[in-house]
């Protein structure tokens, strides 16, 4: 068996070909007979995570009716059903994968009922959750002609759960056998990274002093490993930078100030989980904030850097200027008049 890095929520299918018509004879039994597309794998994974593995089914021969009179052929004479697999992968854009396979029946020399128990073998991949469940498979080989001389399959049927009798209440039989398997990664897992958020504050009028505060909410997935929730998500401040107040709500979401140059990372976060990043003073006090995450965004296994910056350009102040207007007029016209009034003494006094 072998596996891929990774795997994601996974999901199985196992399809088989039922109902062979008695009248028609589908294979003979003395040769191996391919049940088409007997197993059909789907993968499912969450939004941003990457997965391949090759997925392994066993087939194992089972007696029905056993230890009774009417007891089937004991099919280990005739070795195992077979079941043989390709690869699955999935990418960052592709939450589900589908492969299709058949399952080989040995070759079943003479008349009677023959059985096999199939299931999915558990695999090592890590965050990988196996599905236990299990189906008989039930293959019918009759005399096909007067002297009974060549055997043939009449019919092929799957049952759900381990069957001990030929005779099966109707509503165990199906038509598809489905396997969910389901893959869960996070952030701190081996090769992914986490959220990082920043704050940065430029221009000449920028206070880098200044605490701003920020709010990073986060949706679940549709897959979570068992006990994990948004509340499971870790957040630590950069060592040497500028951030406080930083807490937990009750609603998964953090909260914290900071200001030029502070840093958060939010860790242990299920891959596919969504985030916004938002600050409460955007655009205020004359800065220009770019970067915030408005919208509902997939932190995918690669993590993400989201700097928000606030920028404040040096402003010309007119005002003073235009508000002493009319003192500087009239400052003005009062030296005007005193020069007007040394001027008109002086001709008088000549």
């Amino acid at each position: 068996m072998m596996f891929g890095k990774k795997s994601k929520a996974v999901v199985a299918g196992l399809s088989l070909v039922m109902a062979l018509a008695p009248a028609v004879p589908a294979f003979a039994a003395t040769t191996a007979y391919t049940v088409d597309k007997g197993v059909t794998k789907k993968l499912e994974t969450n939004a941003g995570s990457t997965v391949s593995e090759q997925f392994a089914f066993t087939a194992t021969p089972v007696r029905l009716n056993q230890d009774t009179d009417s007891a089937t052929v004991a099919t280990t004479e005739y070795g195992n059903a077979t079941i043989t697999t390709t690869a699955l992968s999935a990418t960052t854009d592709e939450t589900e994968t589908t492969g299709e396979y058949g399952v080989v029946l040995p070759a079943l020399p003479h008349a009677g009922v023959y059985a096999w128990k199939v299931a999915e073998t558990a695999g090592s991949t890590a965050g990988m959750v196996y599905d236990t469940e299990t189906y008989t498979l039930i293959a019918t080989v009759n005399n096909a002609d007067a002297d009974h001389t060549t055997e043939w399959v009449s019919d092929v049927k799957l049952v759900k759960g381990d069957a001990t009798s030929t005779t099966n209440d109707a509503s165990n039989k199906v038509t598809t056998a489905t396997f969910t398997n389901t893959y869960t990664e996070k952030t701190n897992d081996e090769g992914n990274s986490p959220l990082k958020v920043k704050k940065t504050v430029t221009g000449d009028q920028g206070d880098k002093t200044k605490l701003f505060e920020f709010t990073v909410n986060f949706t679940a997935p549709a897959n979570v490993p068992a006990n994990w929730t948004v509340n499971s998500i870790t957040a630590t401040p950069k060592e040497g930078t500028t951030v406080s107040g930083l807490k937990q709500n009750a609603d998964g979401s953090w909260t914290f100030k900071a200001a030029d140059a502070g840093e958060v990372t939010f860790d242990n976060v299920v891959v596919g989980t969504t985030y916004k990043v938002t600050e409460t003073e955007s655009g205020q006090a004359g800065y220009t904030t770019t970067g915030e995450v408005t919208t509902d965004t997939v932190l995918a296994e690669t993590g993400a850097n989201v700097t928000v910056n606030n920028d404040k350009a040096n402003t010309v102040v007119t005002g003073v200027i235009v508000n002493n207007a009319p003192f500087i007029v009239m400052i003005g016209a009062a030296a005007a008049g005193v020069v007007a009034y040394g001027s008109a003494k002086r001709k008088l006094e000549k």
